[in-house]
């Protein structure tokens, strides 16, 4: 690429150049367009498109030869300016800030407009980084069974992600550590289905999921970023938007609306949606008992840009949920009905304010509020021994969890790059209650269909003394300050990054800090259109949330460390593709995982000594006229070293300490696959995904009547260090997509999609008898219609 001195005012002259800026969520640029002679071009057309993630945005000069495109997710874009008479004008942007871009474009009449190979050269970035854009097309089509909560969906064709229940998954050998970064809110919440409310993915513009080479202005659970853009209004004229209703196997229905409008300087972004299934939770086994729940979401933003230099953005959100908890036979014929209600709140501000052409601040708040609610069939009545219907144990919980907080973000570009500090402060209010008895071994056999005596699954908490109430109360206040600073270095071929984050994080009487360095380096041969990245990340992991008042009121669970080192290359396809391959490997101290409470959505965070982590990733894109396709590949090795603390783990240790074992989050390949063909407002997709097996309990464990099903979808394995162990057995999924314009007239339009996941019906476990996930099974063959009316 060629670095342009002046960004806020280039002219380019019908050839074909480049502008580098700094890392952020989204960015706007405000250009103008002119002739050979300066006087300005009206009624140009100016088309930017991202040769990676498939975004594309258009818009029309005004008369004075002005344009405004706003909510640009970051990436490297192609930005191309047209009008008959004139020869076009290229240019090449990377953005990576919230500060706007000023451009000047000048058309000659009648040019030829030539194009270097800058187009190649986008499908690979300069950066030391490793991360995936989602293809926006994708975004909006994802199969899912509701498509309002499909947000996992997409996050699992990512490279080293590991499936789990429930949309849980395992990243590169971790527990689900991850920081979801909405419009610049940093949220670490667990929110997946059992834990908070899904995002909606609709909502979403763009979706970038950064894996190595972590910028050091991210923390909290760092080990993977995603880094969601919104939806925006900001320059999208007229008021738009879409209603629609769908329905499919399971009793699903859904409905959705949005609506969205504004001009250059204010737009407004609302949506809403809801859903209801009778398989709302991923069930514990294939009878899909007691399975009913239903969600609702709403999404607000808001864009204000005063002038040039002063943006302010608001957003508001907010869903609850409302659910069963599957059962097991015997607890199905016991007439067992547990629920569980989750909400959340979520609030924040954006101000972004242009000092100079070079520089600028941007000042962010937040707050959001979660609470989840889990209910017994019946409420306690110490006469009944048996604690009612409820077995094998009588339970009800309830929790608040809020995320308090603000950043301050310096940027300051240079001509051989970019420079970012900050400062950033966080309070997570944290309040819990949990109520809970284990019923004794004799169990009435009127109630236990085939007099099963004892529950035949391990997990800790029966090894509280039976038919005594247990009450956990606490509350907790954690603190996390933090500071950091990043420079991107370019100079010709070479890119070096480098970032160094400290985090002050403390609770109860524990304090600790640590100092976090963040290195890259990368380098393009640019005769072969190939790149070498190199990247070292210290993370700094706080501890999972989620009942850690409770987890923690014995032993205090300290942060994660983890020290990462990846080593990749890529490989430009010509214009049409690239290929990637990664090796890595982590290595951690209190390495961060969670114990189940029987097959219930309450989950306990623990902590093991120690972590070891290895595997490589590939990954293959390519792009041709209507066809698009990709291809992940992932193996990863997982190995924990005992102790164990945290939980509900009172029994004697299972491994002596420094005993090492692998864990359920090893497995030997994955792969996810897609290819699609679209062409105009006609697709057609199919996905797949090829999961080898993750690490399984032992089948002696569950040969009641609950588990015993489990026991044909389990394998035996050998590993040439633990010896006999066993493993899920592999499965492939395949999900079909079929999208068509049923009708169009002026600017309203009628669309129908039809989704068939697990096309062909496999059978499959996700875990069986894991103490940190227990037992689930696959979806299975599900069918879902969407009609979309769009405005």
């Amino acid at each position: 690429m060629v670095m342009i001195p002046r960004l806020q005012s280039l002219v380019l002259l019908g050839g074909a150049s480049s502008i580098i800026m700094a890392s952020a969520n989204s960015g706007t640029i405000r250009g103008q367009i002119f002739d050979g002679q300066g006087r300005p071009v009206g009624g140009a057309q100016v088309r930017i498109d991202n040769k990676i993630s498939g975004y594309i945005n258009t818009t029309e000069t005004s008369k004075d030869g002005t344009f405004v495109l706003s909510n640009l997710p970051s990436g490297t874009y192609h930005l191309e300016a047209s009008k008959e008479g004139f020869g076009d004008s290229h240019t090449t942007i990377e953005i990576t800030a919230s500060l706007p871009i000023k451009l000047s474009l000048a058309l000659k009449p009648n040019a030829s407009a030539t194009v270097a190979v800058t187009e190649e050269a986008m499908l690979i970035p300069d950066t030391p980084s490793s991360f995936i854009n989602v293809e926006q097309n994708l975004i909006e089509t994802i199969p899912s069974s509701s498509r309002s909560r499909g947000l996992e969906q997409l996050l699992m064709m990512t490279p080293g992600f590991m499936a789990d229940e429930n949309g849980r998954f395992h990243f590169r050998g971790s527990h689900g550590q991850s920081t979801y970064v909405m419009d610049g809110m940093p949220v670490t919440d667990k929110i997946q289905a059992t834990f908070s409310n899904v995002l909606n993915p609709e909502d979403l513009q763009n979706i970038e999921i950064i894996t190595s080479g972590i910028p050091a202005e991210f923390g909290g659970k760092p080990v993977a970023v995603f880094n969601l853009t919104s939806k925006s209004g900001l320059g999208s004229g007229d008021l738009g938007g879409h209603a629609a209703i769908g329905m499919g196997s399971f009793n699903m229905t859904e409905t959705t609306a949005q609506v969205r409008g504004g001009s250059d300087h204010i737009g407004y972004f609302v949506s809403a949606a809801q859903s209801k299934t009778d398989r709302y939770l991923d069930p514990v086994n294939f009878d899909n008992l007691n399975n009913h729940g239903s969600s609702n979401r709403f999404y607000t933003r808001f864009d204000w840009a005063l002038d040039d230099q002063n943006l302010f953005k608001f957003n508001l959100s907010g869903g609850s949920s409302s659910f069963q908890i599957p059962n097991l036979v015997s607890q199905e014929y016991r007439s067992q009905n547990q629920t569980q209600r989750n909400k959340d709140f979520n609030l924040s501000t954006s101000y972004v304010r242009t000092l100079t052409d070079r520089s600028g601040l941007e000042l962010r708040s937040f707050y959001r509020r979660a609470s989840s609610q889990f209910n017994p069939t019946e409420s306690f009545e110490p006469t009944d021994p048996l604690g009612g219907p409820d077995y094998p144990a009588w339970i009800t919980s309830n929790r608040t969890l809020e995320s308090n907080g603000a950043s301050l973000i310096y940027h300051r570009f240079f001509d051989v790059g970019e420079f970012k500090s900050g400062l950033e402060y966080v309070v997570y209010p944290i309040e819990e209650s949990l109520w809970f008895f284990v019923e004794g071994d004799s169990v009435d056999e009127s109630r236990a269909e085939g007099g099963d005596r004892r529950f035949d699954a391990p997990n800790s908490a029966l090894e509280f003394e039976p038919g005594i109430l247990n009450i956990f109360q606490d509350s907790i206040k954690p603190q996390l300050l933090s500071v950091f600073a990043q420079f991107n270095y370019h100079q010709g071929p070479w890119t070096f990054n480098m970032g160094l984050r400290g985090d002050d994080y403390r609770y109860r009487t524990f304090k600790t800090s640590e100092t976090q360095p963040r290195l890259g380096m990368s380098y393009r041969f640019s005769d072969t259109n190939s790149l070498i990245r190199g990247s070292y990340d210290r993370l700094f992991i706080i501890p999972d949330n989620e009942y850690l008042a409770i987890s923690s009121r014995g032993s205090v669970l300290k942060p994660e460390l983890q020290d990462s080192l990846t080593l990749g290359v890529e490989q430009g396809l010509g214009s049409f593709g690239r290929v990637q391959f990664e090796y890595w490997e982590k290595q951690s101290v209190n390495s961060a995982d969670s114990e189940q409470l029987f097959n219930t959505g309450v989950l306990f965070p623990i902590h093991v000594a120690k972590g070891i982590f290895r595997g490589w990733n590939a990954r293959f894109d390519a792009r041709y006229n209507a066809w698009s396709s990709f291809l992940s590949l992932g193996k990863t090795r997982a190995i924990f070293v005992a102790p164990v603390t945290g939980g509900l783990m009172l029994e004697e240790p299972e491994f002596a300490p420094g005993t090492a074992f692998l864990i359920d989050h090893d497995q030997k390949l994955s792969a996810v696959f897609g290819l699609r063909y679209q062409k105009a407002s006609t697709y057609i997709q199919l996905l797949g995904r090829y999961d080898s097996g993750l690490v399984a309990g032992d089948p002696a464990d569950g040969q009641g009547s609950d588990y015993a099903f489990g026991t044909a979808y389990i394998e035996e394995d050998y590993d040439s260090t633990f010896g006999p162990l066993y493993r899920i057995k592999p499965r492939t999924i395949w999900n079909l997509s079929v999208g068509f314009r049923l009708a169009e007239f002026e600017k309203k339009k009628i669309d129908v999609s039809l989704d068939a996941l697990n096309l062909f019906d496999k059978k499959g476990l996700y875990n069986f008898l894991s103490v940190f996930g227990g037992t689930h099974v696959l979806p299975p063959r599900t069918l879902t219609l969407m009609i979309k009316y769009q405005f």
